[in-house]
């Protein structure tokens, strides 16, 4: 198995895996995620692949991409209640299903990592649904931890 960057010729094999994802999240969140057609999905992936400020790694075993991960560079500006700094972001991470738990994910997020330390970025964050135990487990195991709760009210407005 390797990682290495996406290339736009990648795009078609990556489709499945990103399905997954959103399958997943719109499963956990209809109102507010959408079932993107396999064009749809393959434009968006040709354009983080060519973005300047992204990193999209996968992870290729025997021919097959089995996982991918993109990392974006952030830039945040000053503001009367913020420092200005760079941090990198984690947007998207998956692992084909049948080859989970076999440290896949952990490689993609070490490359990730170790791209950002030799870039002098000291943070990286990623969102990471609650209801995601497995997920959060393995990411502490790495050294995320939780900094920021979101929480959300369903009060079903009357029009």
């Amino acid at each position: 198995m390797e990682i290495r960057e996406a290339i736009v010729e990648d795009t078609a094999s990556i489709v499945p895996l990103v399905t997954l994802i959103q399958t997943s999240h719109q499963k956990l969140a209809p109102a507010r995620f959408r079932l993107p057609s396999e064009i749809e999905l393959a434009g968006w992936i040709s354009e983080e692949i060519e973005a300047k400020d992204t990193k999209f790694y996968i992870a290729v075993s025997n021919n097959t991409v089995i996982g991918y991960l993109t990392l974006k560079i952030e830039e945040q500006q000053e503001n009367i209640f913020l420092q200005p700094r760079v941090y990198a972001y984690i947007d998207h991470v998956c692992v084909a299903e049948t080859v989970r738990k076999q440290g896949i994910c952990r490689q993609l997020m070490m490359t990730a990592i170790e791209y950002s330390k030799q870039k002098g970025i000291n943070d990286i964050e990623m969102t990471v649904w609650t209801e995601n135990t497995a997920a959060n487990n393995a990411f502490k195991e790495l050294g995320f931890k939780s900094t920021v709760q979101k929480l959300k009210a369903q009060i079903n407005a009357t029009p």
